[in-house]
């Protein structure tokens, strides 16, 4: 070991923690509860143990992780926010048999220990502000799906009047946060100009643009496209083996889910109007590709394009219209 690790299992109450130090054989562990006064008690028990410099490793866990990560690396930590799935796969490889939050966080920490991860960087106001909203407004504009389909088939009136009446208060919420998304990204320059950057690319309009710049702030943070579009799961998972088995490839699915939603209707409309994409679509159907095969590498195109255009500054040449 040459560097103090402390995973973290975060909970929706509470957080077990784990402290591995060089030269010990067992971790020190500890809970805390999942709120402001618990996350200086963990401040205060790593200062106590001389972990000061310890790098903080825990999994992407949304709203449960992201306040006491903000924290820590306010607190002067270093701090890493990972995949679950890749904490999953570690567990595999050491054979794990036990499940629970405490041996969790010792797995976390030596999974700490054993990589070099990258150091993980909060939002800024009004990036955690874009992506609160964009992310309501998922959530409600999925509930008006679920209660379309619920409508289904409903003869009896009273019912039927019901769930209209839910529809209605639904509409209404989802004006107001569009109308709340729309005002702070017309009121924030940099925003704007990022947003006015996207629609240049035929098949992104303003929805997909800000749901785009809710879910990837920083595109200076990922090293090429190519790891963007793995952040997103966009990336194939291809299943081969030997001489027998020849899996057709997939989309991995191992990434933003968010992100990953707001793409595929974009994608359809870029196979038609844009010509970068068109080319690929044309290309792929001549192959003989199935048509999900086709959108799925037209959505990896298109972000390809997104993280062309936000690192360059430069609007996409526009060569043909929708």
């Amino acid at each position: 070991m040459s560097k103090i690790a402390v995973g973290v299992d975060v909970s929706k109450a509470t957080f077990d923690v784990a402290l591995l130090v060089p030269g010990r054989d067992k971790p020190s562990q500890e809970v805390f509860d999942n709120k402001l006064t618990g996350f200086k008690k963990l401040d205060a028990w790593l200062q106590a143990r001389h972990a000061q410099k310890a790098h903080v490793c825990m999994e992407s866990t949304g709203i449960y992780s992201q306040e006491l990560a903000t924290y820590l690396v306010g607190a002067g930590f270093e701090v890493s926010v990972v995949n679950p799935a890749r904490i999953k796969a570690y567990a595999g490889s050491e054979m794990t048999r036990n499940k629970t939050d405490r041996s969790d966080a010792v797995l976390i920490a030596k999974y700490c220990l054993r990589h070099d991860l990258s150091a993980w960087k909060p939002l800024d106001a009004v990036h955690l502000k874009l992506r609160k909203i964009v992310r309501c407004l998922q959530d409600l504009q999925e509930d008006r799906v679920r209660i379309l389909g619920r409508l289904e088939g409903v003869k009896d009136e009273v019912i039927r009047k019901f769930w209209h009446e839910n529809l209605d208060f639904l509409d209404g919420q989802i004006r107001v946060m569009q109308k709340e998304r729309d005002t702070l990204a017309k009121d924030n320059k940099a925003l704007s100009d990022q947003r006015n950057l996207l629609k240049s690319i035929p098949g992104v309009g303003q929805r997909t643009a800000l749901v785009m710049l809710a879910e990837i702030p920083d595109v200076h943070s990922f090293s090429s496209a190519k790891q963007l579009a793995a952040f997103a799961g966009l990336t194939p998972a291809n299943h081969v083996s030997g001489t027998s088995i020849r899996g057709r490839s997939r989309l991995s699915k191992r990434g933003n889910r968010s992100l990953r939603s707001a793409l595929f209707l974009p994608a359809m409309s870029a196979i038609r109007c844009n010509p970068a994409v068109r080319a690929l679509a044309e290309r792929m159907r001549a192959r003989g590709k199935s048509k999900m095969a086709i959108i799925g590498a037209a959505m990896r195109k298109l972000l390809h394009i997104v993280y062309g255009v936000l690192k360059s500054g430069v609007p996409f040449q526009v060569l043909a219209t929708c």
